[in-house]
């Protein structure tokens, strides 16, 4: 049996990334910083400063949503995949799943 999650399309998920983010949905604040998960696509004596460097990338592409785009969900996934995405590809050359969750508040 394949180790990771699988999804209802039966592929099995063993290099991912999962990024929390709480956001007031009527002002469009920033409610906490991404929380990045990753699983499998970074190895471990170097995760620690990839993953700092991933968290400011995430970080930095929401501080340039402007208020109003924050306030759509689906605009703030597409933002933090795409980001999280190129960065992949230009650090480690990777190309991860990326699952960007938003915690509505």
């Amino acid at each position: 049996m394949a180790k990771g999650w699988v999804t209802s399309a039966g592929w099995c998920c063993g290099t991912a990334s999962i990024v929390n983010i709480g956001l007031n949905m009527t002002t469009g604040a920033i409610i906490y910083c991404p929380d990045i998960v990753s699983r499998g696509f970074v190895f471990e004596d170097e995760s620690q400063e990839y993953m700092e460097d991933a968290h400011k990338v995430v970080a930095f592409e929401l501080d340039e949503i402007n208020t109003e785009m924050r306030c759509d969900s689906d605009e703030v996934k597409t933002t933090v995949h795409q980001a999280l995405r190129r960065f992949c590809k230009k650090t480690i050359e990777r190309r991860p799943v990326i699952l960007p969750v938003i915690m509505e508040m």
